[in-house]
């Protein structure tokens, strides 16, 4: 989004999927659907073995949405996390059993697990460890463990989700 856009570029696509010697294969969400530019500079990005997620911002309140690029090219759209006005995403993750954001509302943080099924963000029951911690967020995922950034900045808590 460099000056005036010209009409025929609202409709390229912003994600692109390339083979190993630089061809394009497939592209999705066309640059018309990104209403804000909030979207792109305060969202999430994080891949798994599945595809590709992508939590749009902006960071803070209500107005985000996740999307998903799943391999076969299919392109799923989620509402976002609930949140307050004051309330942010503050990391997202995606594994092969799910799609996880930690969000942070009124100095307290939380795990939420998107049921896709159910279109809703549900919260997740965290181990006494993490969840008396005064502040954490979803940093990297290491197979089905998710790894957190706490505010002991020598501590990456690895936690195994449980089905």
């Amino acid at each position: 989004m460099n000056g005036a856009e010209r009409p025929e570029d609202a409709q390229h696509d912003v994600m692109r999927h390339y083979s190993q010697s630089g061809v394009l294969l497939k592209s999705f969400i066309p640059r018309s659907t990104i209403v804000s530019r909030l979207m792109i500079e305060n969202g999430y990005l994080a891949n798994s073995r599945s595809g590709v997620g992508w939590y749009t911002g902006p960071a803070s309140g209500p107005d985000s949405i996740y999307i998903e690029l799943e391999r076969d090219g299919t392109v799923r759209r989620f509402p976002g996390a609930p949140l307050s006005k004051q309330g942010h995403v503050t990391g997202l993750a995606l594994t092969e059993t799910g799609v996880f954001v930690t969000t942070e509302q009124e100095s307290h943080w939380s795990l939420l697990r998107l049921d896709r099924d159910r279109n809703v963000w549900v919260p997740v029951a965290l181990p006494d460890a993490l969840r008396t911690s005064k502040w954490t967020m979803l940093f990297s995922v290491d197979d089905d463990a998710l790894v957190f950034l706490s505010n002991d900045r020598f501590t990456y808590p690895f936690w195994k989700i449980a089905d």
